[in-house]
């Protein structure tokens, strides 16, 4: 995999993983990456046992596994991150971030699933997060941070009733759009435990429904939500999906700037109206393209509260950005319309950012390429 980012330049990426030639039960995955801008090794290293004996992959319904791992990588804070995309188109943005950390994760994690489709996850991670030039942690009191570290628990909750999916190596992609998904998620790490700089204790909650409309297509409504209940530094707060890319996957706000507004508390909707060939297969030529229209409409509530807010309270960590922000009673909103199978599998889409369109070093609107297979 070839990729570019500001800090490491260009970036050449190896991984692989064991198949069920190897062993049914035991798996083992990871990568080694080079970045021949800041000339440092990165590597992931991961070791799975399913107590299921799979054909195949260790991602085959239902889970039933624990897995432990160790990640040594750069990470991008606020910035987007599409595993389905090709990192080199990825690569070409509208804009490069600056803000950037490396970080030492290590994890393990339980996940078990039933036939009815209720999924259980039990995990771990410590992470010791080190800044670059543009990202200094320090305090109000002038305290700096040469390095931060934070370990916390976490138990998710899974249910999606008559889900359907097709199965690849690594990744699961929904049949029938019309079911309900429901995850709700707790992350609870106290301060001092095993070296942690602060306490850290979130909630998240996921809601996902699809409706088929007959002739008329299909809509798909994505619902989250999160709550921070303690102070955290800015690298743990609830940064909105920030893409910056030419390419996007739909799911994403691709005309805000990473970092751009800070929240430690937000609920977020995205809506897409698949029209499948409505207005479109009524042109005599293009009906034989099979090209289909689409809009979409997506948005952002959020809020700051006081011991997150470094103009406000002392304890917080400086936000390395002078443009971020805290979101005010009016939400982030963009939308977009766009054209769909193309050659069965691109969209372009022309987007609108709705709200906060006077701010400095913004887009307010542009074209975007991206993947999309529907069945």
């Amino acid at each position: 995999v070839i990729s570019y980012n500001k800090p490491e330049g260009w970036r050449l990426e190896l991984g692989g993983m064991t198949t069920s030639k190897v062993s049914p039960h035991f798996w083992i995955s990871g990568y080694g990456a080079y970045g021949f801008g800041d000339h440092k090794w990165k590597g992931r290293g991961m070791l799975e046992y399913s107590f299921e004996k799979k054909d195949k992959t260790p991602m085959e319904f239902p889970i039933n596994s624990i897995k432990a791992g160790y990640q040594y990588d750069i990470e991008s804070i606020g910035l987007f991150k599409d595993p389905e995309s090709s990192a080199l188109l990825s690569s070409w943005r509208t804009s490069q971030n600056n803000f950037y950390i490396y970080q030492h994760k290590a994890f393990a994690e339980y996940v078990k699933e039933w036939r009815n489709h209720v999924t259980l996850s039990v995990g771990f991670r410590y992470t010791r997060q080190i800044p670059t030039a543009e990202t200094r942690f320090v305090n109000g009191f002038g305290k700096e941070y040469g390095q931060l570290h934070q370990a916390a628990f976490s138990v998710s909750l899974r249910w999606a009733p008559e889900e359907k999916f097709t199965q690849s190596l690594d990744l699961r992609s929904p049949v029938n759009r019309d079911g309900w998904v429901f995850v709700l998620k707790h992350e609870y790490g106290p301060k001092r435990f095993l070296g942690s700089d602060f306490s850290l204790s979130r909630t998240d909650l996921a809601i996902d429904k699809g409706f088929w409309l007959s002739s008329f297509g299909y809509m798909e409504w994505k619902i989250r939500a999160s709550k921070i209940w303690t102070q955290v530094p800015y690298t743990e707060l609830c940064w909105p999906p920030a893409n910056t890319s030419y390419f996007t996957d739909g799911h994403s706000f691709v005309l805000m700037n990473p970092m751009e507004f800070a929240m430690d508390q937000y609920a977020m909707w995205d809506m897409q109206y698949h029209a499948k060939g409505l207005l479109l297969d009524r042109i005599p030529f293009i009906k034989k393209a099979r090209f289909r229209e689409f809009i979409s409409f997506k948005g952002i509530f959020s809020g700051l509260s006081r011991k997150n807010n470094p103009a406000r309270a002392q304890g917080a960590l400086r936000f390395p950005g002078d443009e971020t922000t805290v979101m005010n009673a009016t939400p982030y909103m963009e939308c977009s319309v766009g054209i769909e199978n193309i050659l069965t599998f691109l969209r372009v889409e022309y987007v609108w950012r709705l709200t906060y369109r006077n701010r400095p070093d913004i887009s307010r609107g542009g074209v975007r390429l991206g993947f999309h297979v529907t069945f």
